[in-house]
């Protein structure tokens, strides 16, 4: 009898670990989870980077391109140089209106994975 009491106790103690170790495993699944999502959005802010250096590359080029031919009058070129510094500026906006959107989905992430933490024990 005493032996089914040391067999039943371990028996507890091991469902407890097994308790344990799967709460960590939920956990560390919702964490790739995370990390996933987190890769995506970098690679989506990286394309977009890309997009909008190639368009600035372009965009000098065509500036230079002018400055270099011999008909290139002053005010050709600053409506060119003005023209150049709007769609640079435009483009400057757009990237820090993403890299704020990205901000605020990582931390609307982070907040309703926190909200998870406390509502189920993980």
């Amino acid at each position: 009898e005493a032996e089914l009491r040391t067999l039943r106790k371990g028996a507890v103690e091991l469902e407890e670990q097994n308790s344990v170790l799967t709460s960590h495993i939920s956990e560390l699944n919702g964490v790739v989870k995370e990390l996933k999502l987190a890769k995506d959005v970098m690679e989506r802010h990286h394309s977009t980077l890309e997009r909008h250096l190639h368009g600035l590359k372009e965009e000098l080029s065509k500036v230079f391109e002018r400055v270099l031919s011999q008909d290139v009058s002053e005010k050709s070129f600053n409506e060119t140089f003005n023209r150049v510094s709007r769609a640079i500026t435009n483009k400057k906006t757009t990237l820090e209106n993403e890299r704020i959107g990205t901000e605020l989905r990582v931390h609307l992430q982070e907040a309703e994975f926190e909200k998870l933490v406390l509502i189920g024990g993980l």
